[in-house]
């Protein structure tokens, strides 16, 4: 693949691994003619909100002390948090076409993806369904890039299951986008360790802070069909809420104390997904 090969990118606002895997293909000087960034609605927000609210409000005293002191490490200069990640303002920098969306299913962006001719359609945290009619837009190939090291935790459970299932190792995965889930061919991927005491933000932040040199491995791999790897069938993680996350982590807190294995949290037998 060409650097002058012209990249439909699809993203999220406000997400690490949208913009920094943005970023650095910016910066390595590939060719990204528009960037589609999937917004939350006004509606979805105050509900995210109210959610927060709710958790905190119901957060045992435990839970809310360390929550205090995260903060005052970060008042101390010891930890600092995650930079607000804005990227259209990334795009207005390097003089990229953006444009937002609350369409989930991209049909109201064929017409605008067509218009540009892409060679490549990406798909970086975008946390949606693609359908064929939308991926098969791009002329050479298109790409998602998924937070796991397939074909391990292939669907949406990507870093509550394995940080119930006290995995040693987790990692960022770019394939083929077929029709199934993260079924595709795998043109790139690379592990990151999981420390133990890992939380899923600082999971997420690992994981995130690689994306961008996977995505170019990926794209120095586009053409050169005999380094695909194989993605064997697996089955699929489907998404759990953070409630449910601690009721595992509770469990298995219990568990250990009292000598059991951990309570695992399990994939569906679902390859037809």
């Amino acid at each position: 693949m060409e650097r002058s090969n012209k990249i439909v990118y699809l993203c999220t606002e406000n997400n690490a691994k949208s913009y920094w895997g943005l970023e650095e293909i910016l910066k390595d000087e590939w060719n990204v003619v528009l960037v589609i960034a999937y917004v939350h609605t006004p509606q979805q927000m105050a509900h995210k909100c109210l959610y927060k609210r709710v958790r905190q409000t119901l957060a045992s005293p435990g839970r809310t002390f360390l929550r205090l002191y995260a903060r005052l490490k970060r008042f101390l200069g010891k930890k600092k948090p995650l930079e607000l990640t804005c990227i259209e303002k990334l795009c207005e920098l390097h003089a990229v076409k953006y444009v937002q969306t609350t369409d989930k299913s991209l049909q109201t962006m064929k017409d605008c993806i067509a218009a540009v001719s892409p060679d490549v359609v990406l798909s970086n945290g975008w946390m949606f369904r693609i359908t064929e009619d939308v991926f098969s837009l791009a002329n050479l190939i298109a790409l998602n890039c998924h937070s796991s090291y397939l074909p391990e935790y292939r669907g949406g459970n990507v870093t509550f299951a394995p940080l119930i299932n006290e995995e040693r190792q987790s990692g960022v995965t770019v394939h083929q986008l077929v029709k199934q889930f993260d079924a595709g061919l795998i043109l790139a991927q690379e592990r990151v360790n999981i420390e133990p005491g890992e939380s899923p933000v600082s999971l997420n932040t690992k994981r995130a802070k690689i994306t961008g040199r996977v995505l170019i491995k990926a794209f120095e791999t586009v053409g050169h069909e005999g380094l695909y790897k194989k993605n064997p069938p697996n089955p699929f993680y489907f998404r759990c809420d953070y409630a449910t996350y601690r009721r595992f982590k509770r469990i298995n807190f219990l568990r250990k104390i009292i000598g059991l294995p951990i309570k695992r949290y399990e994939p569906e037998e679902r390859f037809d997904i």
